[in-house]
Order: structure tokens, then C-alpha cells, then sequence
């Protein structure tokens, strides 16, 4: 029995320590060429290979992808073992939407990783990505991130075991005052976690929130007359997004487009109506966040439909 502890020992913590260790990291984009406000896949593939049946994970540190907004990250990953030889392989995804025109370079990324033979720190890259962006409103949604298959079940040979036990009171009472114990700690956590009534967004009852919002697109307009594009949008933005706040009675400022979206399906907005909100909150979001600059039939066109959406949703 002790032979046996000592080899275990061996195998577990030796192997690491005397495993050479092979890493390769490149990367990739979805598209090489796109427009303002097209969705472009970034991704990160690390593979190492290990003798010894131990590999230690690699940490990637991604570029600061200029020129970019990155919309949704997810990873992957995957462990082939053949002739006590291990293959890892790490994969990053990066959901990138464009808001700079012309030739935009992604940065080299990092993958530190110890060696397997000192245990030193060491560091390489990727090589550079250049994507060109051109000028355009197309705009596609977000591709959805996949899930992860399930881990396949493995079914062991489990045989039945009888046992004759024989129980005290004095015995279990110590695991029976802890398990009430645990059942008191977790309600309190659930109470102070869900419990507690959220507070929800209440309209002043005095005021018209219609009016309000219709003069706030008002004052949109009166910038977008003036030449100051990006504000009027933005207020014309604040403006829709103030009156659907008051409309369903939840405070949705800190949302993101999406997110107000599900917000407003959430409340019993009808397809119809969220085919028009979502249209119209993707052309202001393409014009504040991006270099776009609208014409004048765009303009009236994306007003029109502002107060289209406080008069009549």
C-alpha cells in the first residue's frame, strides 16, 4: 500500500515538473472586410501540447481592439489525450461591432503560460489583424452566443452495497441542529437577496409624460437644425427612452438596446411595436457611437418617427 501512495505521489507531482510543453496561439476574424455597425468575430486559439497527462492553462490577455465596441465574449475549450501525450485547446471568442471607417488594426493578443520544464513566466503573441470598415448603415443583430454542449455521462460500475446501521439520537442530534442551522442561514440569504421588493420606476402623477418627452424631442430637432447632429440624436434618444420609462413604470436608463428591447416585450409591447422601437434605437445608436453622418431626409425621417413612438405607443 505504501508503494502504491509513493507512485501516485510520483505521478501527480512530478509529471508537470518534467513534461515539456508545446504552446501555439494565433488569431483570426470572421470578416476582414465590413461596414459601420456589422458584427465581426475576433477569435483567440491557443493550443498546448504536454507530456505527462498535465497541462496548465495558458491566461490570454486580449488586444484593446481600437476602433471596436465589443459586444459579447464566450470561450471553449477541449482536452485530447493520445500516447500519454496532452492536447489542449483554448478558444476565445470576441463579438466586435465597427465605429471607425478606413483600415482598423486588432492588436497582437498575449498568451502568458509557465514552462513546464523551470516553471518560468513566458509570454508570446499573436500576430496583428487588420479589418477595413466601410462607411454604410447595415446593421445586423448580435449573433447569438452558442452554449456549450453537455459533458457526456459517464456510467460507472456501481454495485449495491447493504449496510446494517444502527442509529441514536445523541448520535445524529449534532447533524440535525446543523442542517436547521443551514435551512435559517439560507432563508435569510434569500430574503436579503429576492426578497426585498425592488423599486420600480413611478412617473409623477402631476406631470404629462408625453409633453415632456414631446418637448425634449423638440429641443432634439432645434439641435439637428443647428448642425449639432450627434446631440440631437442623443437628446432625441433621451426622449423616447424617458417616455417608455414612464409608460411601463420601470426605470430602464442604465439599460443597453437590447436590454431595453426585452424590457418593453417584458411589459406587452407587441411585435409590431418593437420591430419600430428597435429600428429606431439601432439608427440613433449608429449615429452617436459611430462616425455616421445622416442627410437631411434621415433626419426628418428618424424625428418623425420619435414622435411617432410618444404619440402613439
Amino acid at each position: 500500500m505504501k508503494r502504491l501512495f509513493m507512485i501516485i505521489f510520483i505521478v501527480v507531482f512530478f509529471t508537470p515538473v518534467f513534461g515539456q510543453e508545446v504552446v501555439e496561439a494565433a488569431a483570426s476574424v470572421s470578416k476582414n472586410k465590413a461596414k459601420l455597425g456589422e458584427a465581426v468575430r475576433y477569435t483567440i486559439t491557443v493550443k498546448i501540447q504536454g507530456q505527462g497527462g498535465v497541462v496548465r492553462q495558458p491566461e490570454l490577455v486580449p488586444p484593446s481592439f481600437d476602433g471596436f465596441r465589443l459586444s459579447g465574449t464566450y470561450s471553449q475549450s477541449g482536452i485530447n489525450m493520445i500516447n500519454n501525450r496532452v492536447e489542449t485547446t483554448v478558444t476565445r471568442h470576441f463579438d466586435l461591432i465597427p465605429v471607425k471607417t478606413g483600415e482598423n488594426t486588432i492588436e497582437p493578443a498575449t498568451v502568458r503560460f509557465a514552462d513546464g520544464e523551470t516553471g518560468a513566466i513566458k509570454e508570446i503573441q499573436t500576430k496583428p489583424v487588420a479589418i477595413n470598415v466601410e462607411s454604410g448603415r447595415r446593421l445586423l443583430p448580435a449573433s447569438p452566443t452558442p452554449t456549450e454542449a453537455p459533458a457526456p455521462q459517464v456510467h460507472s460500475d456501481i454495485r449495491e452495497i447493504r449496510l446494517s446501521l444502527e442509529f441514536r439520537l445523541r448520535d445524529i442530534l449534532p447533524y440535525i441542529l446543523l442542517g436547521i442551522f443551514f435551512i435559517i442561514a439560507a432563508g435569510a440569504a434569500y430574503y436579503f437577496i429576492f426578497g426585498r421588493k425592488k423599486e420600480e420606476f413611478v412617473p409623477d402623477a402631476v406631470v404629462d409624460f408625453r409633453r415632456e418627452a414631446e418637448k425634449m424631442a423638440v429641443k432634439a430637432a432645434t439641435e439637428i437644425k443647428k448642425g449639432n447632429v450627434k446631440k440631437g440624436y442623443t437628446l432625441l434618444y433621451e426622449a423616447v427612452r424617458y417616455f417608455f420609462s414612464a409608460r411601463t413604470g420601470v426605470s430602464i436608463y442604465e439599460l443597453t438596446t437590447p436590454e431595453i428591447l426585452s424590457a418593453l416585450k417584458k411589459a406587452g409591447f407587441g411585435d409590431k411595436k418593437l420591430d419600430i422601437a428597435g429600428e429606431f434605437l439601432k439608427e440613433c445608436d449608429i449615429v452617436k457611437f459611430a462616425d455616421y453622418v445622416p442627410g437631411d431626409k434621415e433626419n426628418e425621417a428618424v424625428l418623425q418617427k420619435g414622435l411617432e413612438i410618444i404619440a402613439k405607443f
